[in-house]
């Protein structure tokens, strides 16, 4: 498997041009009349919508940005447009090459319009693509925070946290989060994903009170089935983003290894993983997201057990637990930021100089978050009960951001420095080194 990977990854280590043959358009720089598809639903800037369309007949997919027009019905998901205007790729912002990145994605260009310049020439259609039944849940999700009282910078943080809907999150409290080291925190992936299955897992086990129920064989593909099938339905809440997918991709192979009785996270899970999504989606090997991910895991994987051994629990029996809890906390985020440096550096120019005590407080919070919101969505409408939940989780996400704003506050929160691909090569090279040498430092001394 590792080999496969290998080749997938040579065979489109060049710039895979080719994979972006679904963005060329004869169209793009013309004025002209289109007919498209809204494809799901507005986003929000300050003086236009933006929304995902499909520009008819040729399929491809373009950002339209619309005037804001308090007089005119704004269009919905699944209406056809008629409209007049320009497409044009995008450019390059600085060193970072937006025009490429877009089409990666399968967006050919984005296009403006004024108030007068578009109408509805269909109402949308019902539908039962996954896309749109997954955006539906989606609102619907989020129409059930508003419907509790929730508003303002907690309604943001929480959608954020939850649903992977980013565009409420006031833009000075994400770049405190983008300083502070906790920008992994708003971007759902494998961290929530991992706390809806410990959740899972907590519940197949009689809340923790069972531990032999996930170990019984004749249940073991039961459960194989229950376990992938919820976190496929978490998947489609959160808009079948692509961090959730590939986290949930490794819950399918993690929990597959266990019904095989193999080693259920390993590098070739890992690997397998990776290549399982190249294979439908090879453009993702160029994707930031997929790289971070990857890179965290595979460092997580390689070294937390090394780390684990340099920094042992104490043995006090009170206190074991907890200690145990606050090493791994620290060993994981150490590995994650280890792994993601080089990268990091490279596309965004800056890295975090307190990502370990930002994960000391975040990571918490954001575990307590998760878990509280599906609570208020199922009894947020009790009442009393109801509101004593709401405020809690209000709580929560005041304290989540007041703790994110004091880190960002602390003197020489970050370090800002630009690394080109040979300089993510040689950081590598030396993690690789670092690896090795800690791997024989690790080792136990063989009995005489």
């Amino acid at each position: 498997m590792p080999l496969l990977a290998i080749i997938l990854c040579s065979r489109y280590w060049n710039r895979p041009f080719h994979l972006l043959q679904d963005t060329e358009v004869d169209f793009l720089d013309t004025t002209r009349s289109f007919r498209v598809v809204v494809e799901d639903y507005a986003v929000e800037r300050r003086k236009t919508w933006r929304y995902e369309v499909n520009v008819l007949p040729s399929g491809a997919h373009a950002y339209l940005y619309i005037q804001k027009d308090s007089l005119k019905q704004m269009p919905q998901m699944g209406d056809t447009l008629g409209i007049y205007t320009t497409f044009r790729r995008g450019g390059r912002l600085g060193k970072f090459d937006y025009g490429t990145y877009l089409r990666l994605q399968g967006i050919m260009g984005s296009g403006y319009v004024r108030s007068e310049q578009w109408q509805i020439v269909a109402p949308h259609q019902p539908t039962w693509s996954d896309k749109w039944n997954a955006r539906r849940w989606q609102r619907a999700a989020y129409r059930r925070y508003q419907e509790l009282g929730i508003t303002g910078e907690e309604l943001g943080t929480l959608a954020a946290l939850t649903l992977g809907y980013k565009e409420d999150l006031d833009s000075d409290l994400r770049q405190s989060f983008q300083r502070a080291g906790a920008a992994h925190i708003l971007a759902v992936s494998g961290l929530h994903t991992g706390i809806v299955y410990g959740i899972v897992l907590w519940l197949i086990t009689g809340f923790g009170l069972f531990p032999a129920l996930y170990k019984q064989r004749r249940r073991q593909y039961l459960q194989f089935m229950g376990v992938v099938s919820i976190m496929v339905a978490y998947a489609a809440l959160t808009g079948w983003s692509p961090s959730v997918v590939r986290s949930v991709v490794m819950v399918a192979l993690v929990e597959l290894a266990r019904c095989w009785h193999r080693q259920p996270i390993s590098m070739n899970t890992l690997i397998a993983a990776a290549f399982f999504i190249l294979c439908f989606r090879p453009g993702d090997l160029f994707s930031v997201s997929f790289q971070l991910s990857f890179a965290a895991v595979a460092a997580i994987i390689t070294l937390v057990p090394m780390l684990n051994q340099l920094f042992p629990t104490p043995p006090y029996h009170s206190w074991g637990r907890a200690a145990h809890y606050m090493r791994d906390l620290v060993t994981f985020s150490l590995a994650a930021q280890l792994g993601t440096l080089p990268i990091a550096l490279h596309y965004f120019s800056q890295t975090s100089n307190y990502f370990l005590l930002t994960n000391l407080l975040v990571i918490p919070l954001t575990t307590l978050l998760v878990m509280g919101a599906i609570v208020v969505i199922i009894g947020g409408g009790i009442p009393v009960i109801g509101s004593i939940l709401v405020m809690g989780e209000k709580g929560l996400c005041q304290v989540l951001n007041h703790s994110v704003r004091w880190v960002e506050s602390l003197p020489h929160a970050t370090t800002s420095a630009t690394l080109p691909w040979a300089g993510v090569g040689c950081m590598y090279a030396i993690l690789i080194a670092f690896t090795i040498l800690l791997h024989y430092g690790t080792r136990e001394t063989p009995q005489k």
